[in-house]
């Protein structure tokens, strides 16, 4: 039974490892795919489709085979495998894709397409709806082909439907908020600028954040080109190196959407108390307290 245990043990590990192989690269351990993130708009019941091309780099035949699996991102952002009964609000569409073929045999260097269809069902709110497309390679002709030698995962975006008005879009589906830690007592101050997607679409960013003492900007943080999933969070750690002893700030986002020309802007305000300050703050009070500790000691002796 322990034998059993430990083998049971060495599988969950093995596809684990496997299972959070999904980077932008488009080639990984072999075998690469294009492109690495697609995205599609369907009107709701309606049907679109697209191609992904599978690139096999390594020197083995492979047996490539296609699925998808819908996913949520825990606290530190990283995807997990979630089903609708698991979820309160369920954006994976999983189940709207198809591929033909789902199988298919490569020979070293050579590339093949697959067709990927998807069907967006006509009951269905606006808004962006994703999956990842599962590419698993298995090397064949080799004794241990039983397990996975290679895996990669293109995003799939689908957003069904667009309003009209492009204004409508921007400032209820797109606009995000800026959070910051509020209070920090280390030296140098970290700050954890998150920035919020709020909307049901998903949102292509690239801009700055721009940390504000008053007008004058004293630090920029670059927020460099990436995909912000409905109800998605990113945060982009900062040190602050010379951080004053006590200050109110304002983090404020200034960038853009790919696919929209206007400027979209977001801000949120924080206080910052230095370490130092605390420090001399709570000897003074702990000063304080024990003169009037001894004061009211000796009226006692009185």
């Amino acid at each position: 039974k322990a034998e059993e245990m430990r083998l049971k043990s060495i599988v969950i590990i093995v596809f684990t490892a496997a299972f959070f192989m999904t980077q932008n690269n488009l080639a990984m351990a072999g075998m690469g795919v294009a492109p690495s993130k697609i995205q599609l708009t369907i009107d709701p019941g309606s049907q679109g489709q697209t191609e992904l091309y599978i690139m096999n780099d390594s020197g083995n035949k492979l047996e490539v085979a296609l699925s998808v699996w819908d996913f949520a991102r825990d606290r530190n952002g990283r995807p997990f495998p979630v089903y609708p009964e698991e979820v309160k609000t369920f954006r994976g569409c999983g189940n709207w894709v198809t591929f033909h073929p789902k199988i298919l045999n490569l020979n070293p260097g050579q590339t093949s397409k697959v067709q990927i269809k998807v069907e967006v069902p006509a009951n269905i709110d606006l808004g962006t709806y994703y999956t990842y497309v599962q590419v698993r390679g298995t090397p064949l002709g080799t004794q241990d082909n039983v397990f996975i030698k290679s895996q990669i995962n293109a995003l799939l975006l689908v957003t069904a439907g667009l309003p009209g008005d492009v204004t409508y879009i921007e400032r209820a589906l797109y606009t995000p908020g800026i959070t910051v830690k509020r209070i920090n007592y280390s030296e140098p101050v970290g700050l954890t600028p998150t920035i919020e997607n709020k909307g049901n679409y998903h949102a292509n960013l690239e801009g700055n954040i721009l940390i504000r003492q008053g007008k004058k900007v004293i630090e920029t943080i670059p927020v460099k080109e990436c995909t912000l999933l409905p109800k998605d969070t990113l945060q982009i750690n900062k040190s602050w190196e010379n951080p004053p002893l006590l200050g109110k700030f304002t983090a404020q986002f200034i960038g853009k959407i790919q696919g929209l020309d206007k400027v979209i802007a977001a801000k949120s305000t924080f206080w910052v108390i230095s370490g130092k300050l605390v420090t001399v703050v709570a000897s003074a009070l702990a000063i304080m307290l024990i003169a009037g500790l001894v004061i009211r000691k000796k009226y006692k002796l009185r």
